[in-house]
């Protein structure tokens, strides 16, 4: 009796010790990602069918552009130091022009006071879902750290080309004349049916791979910063048809993102 006495005083004790470190096994965070994009959707751009195939022949739009993400996060502790996750998240990705002069990459004959070329960019709007798994590897009172990843499905929602002019001095770009707009998803759904979007595939697969730090502001609330690197592959089986329609092309992703969460 005196060692059953025993086992179970220690077994208490252990139990309320762990209660005490890691009283909450469920994460819940609302984020906000700024992050450098570049997109591949060069042909594209170049065979969109609202046309402005001068702006590709002006300057190829090489260049990164600063998008966001921006969604809600739930976690649930598996073991001490590991966790699953699940995420919904709005993106916007894309990619941009160098600063070119008339159709041509020439300067005008005659220069506008203040003109001081153009530039376009195409953008990319997205819903996405994801799983992963992170690791916990410094568990502090006040401070973790945890590294981890996650691949899920990242569903193409609508797109656009946009021409600005830049102003010589500042550097400050206004809209310029042109504005092209790529199918949306639900034109598809209006037009056919609910699921030919899918059917159709147009969606990617994402992967990523996320490192974390988060700060305890209190018991229950906590500020988390999350480097990410995402890449999302190709539309997944989408027909070489719809190229001029809805943007191709596999996409790249480095963000820093910034959650407000809360333990239970």
């Amino acid at each position: 009796m005196r060692y059953i006495l025993m086992i179970l005083f220690f077994s208490i004790g252990e139990y309320a010790a762990t209660q005490n470190i890691e009283p909450f096994k469920n994460d819940f965070q609302i984020f906000y990602s700024p992050s450098i994009t570049k997109t591949n959707f060069d042909k594209s751009i170049e065979n969109a069918h609202f046309g402005f195939k001068e702006f590709y022949e002006t300057a190829k739009p090489s260049l990164p552009i600063i998008g966001y993400s921006f969604g809600l996060l739930y976690a649930r502790k598996i073991l001490k130091r590991s966790k699953i996750n699940v995420t919904l998240k709005r993106n916007i990705y894309g990619q941009s022009s160098p600063v070119a002069y008339n159709f041509r990459g020439l300067v005008p004959n005659n220069i506008i006071p203040g003109y001081g070329g153009l530039k376009y960019k195409v953008l990319m709007w997205s819903n996405s879902f994801s799983v992963g798994y992170r690791k916990v590897f410094l568990y502090k009172k006040l401070l973790q750290v945890e590294l981890g990843g996650s691949t899920g499905i990242d569903v193409y929602e609508k797109g656009m080309l946009q021409n600005y002019i830049v102003e010589r001095k500042t550097g400050i770009t206004s809209l310029g004349c042109c504005t092209g707009y790529y199918y949306k998803f639900s034109t598809f759904q209006k037009l056919n049916n609910f699921f030919y979007p899918f059917k159709k595939g147009f969606y990617r697969v994402e992967f990523a791979i996320v490192a974390g730090a988060r700060v305890n502001l209190s018991k229950r609330f906590f500020l988390a910063i999350s480097p990410e690197f995402r890449y999302l592959t190709n539309l997944v089986g989408a027909s070489p048809d719809f190229e001029s329609l809805i943007p191709h092309g596999d996409i790249f992703s480095a963000g820093l993102g910034i959650g407000l969460g809360t333990s239970f």
